[in-house]
């Protein structure tokens, strides 16, 4: 049995180097194209990873029969896929309309790009419409072949 342990050794030594090694997570510079709601029914949460023009006025296209506002600077959802991609976070269907969503950050964790996004929910005493919505958000981001990985995040 004693030689067995010895073998392990040298292994979970180079483990843990590895793990000490790498490198932190890296933010991503992104931009906001596009947030609302839609009252489209939705079945599960959706999220999507756009690298052309027409995958991105589709999405759009479905996703904006209710409520959204272009949320780049200069009030355009102008994307040059030559260099950018974008990336969205639809919600599935929420019972009011104080729902919603936002992409937080992205980070660069290795070669995969990890979404953190929040879902906001309707608070304590606030009047809400009563009616069944889908929120979502679209960012842009520079243009990578890396994975993408989205991960939801806790409340602030």
């Amino acid at each position: 049995m004693v030689p067995a342990r010895r073998a392990i050794l040298p292994w979970l030594a180079a483990a843990c180097a590895a793990v000490a090694a790498a490198a932190p997570a890296q933010e991503v510079q992104m931009r906001h194209l596009a947030k609302g709601m839609t009252t489209v029914k939705t079945r599960g949460n959706a999220f999507m990873v756009i690298r052309n023009a027409d995958e991105f006025a589709r999405a759009l296209n479905q996703r904006m029969d209710v409520a959204g506002e272009p949320a780049s600077a200069d009030g355009g959802r102008a994307i040059d896929f030559d260099t950018e991609m974008a990336l969205g976070v639809l919600l599935s269907n929420r019972p009011t309309a104080c729902a919603g969503v936002d992409i937080t950050s992205i980070s660069k964790d290795g070669i995969v790009s990890v979404v953190h996004y929040r879902e906001r929910v309707r608070k304590p005493h606030e009047a809400c419409a009563a009616t069944v919505t889908s929120p979502f958000d679209f960012v842009a981001i520079p243009k990578s072949g890396a994975p993408v990985r989205f991960q939801a995040d806790g409340e602030p």
